[in-house]
């Protein structure tokens, strides 16, 4: 119904059956603190392969992504790929 309203509300005709779309929500790591959604979030749909994750994002990994992160923004802002 959600779907439906909001296709509706931006003018947009479609025929859609959402009763047999599969509902996955994986099992994932949880933030523990107020600075690492944007991180988590980043991974998440880099390793999301449109049904389940590829790769486990581990909490111990977290904290190295935002420390690579850091020292290519600081020290090489035109090559972040």
């Amino acid at each position: 119904m959600a779907l439906h309203k909001a296709l509706h509300a931006y003018r947009i005709h479609m025929d859609a059956d959402v009763s047999s779309f599969v509902h996955v929500q994986p099992h994932l790591l949880q933030q523990l603190n107020g600075s690492d959604c944007g991180v988590l979030v980043i991974k998440f749909m880099e390793f999301w392969n449109g049904a389940t994750l590829t790769t486990l994002v581990a909490e111990v990994r977290v904290g190295l992504h935002c420390q690579t992160w850091t020292v290519f923004l600081c020290f090489f802002p035109n090559r972040m790929e």
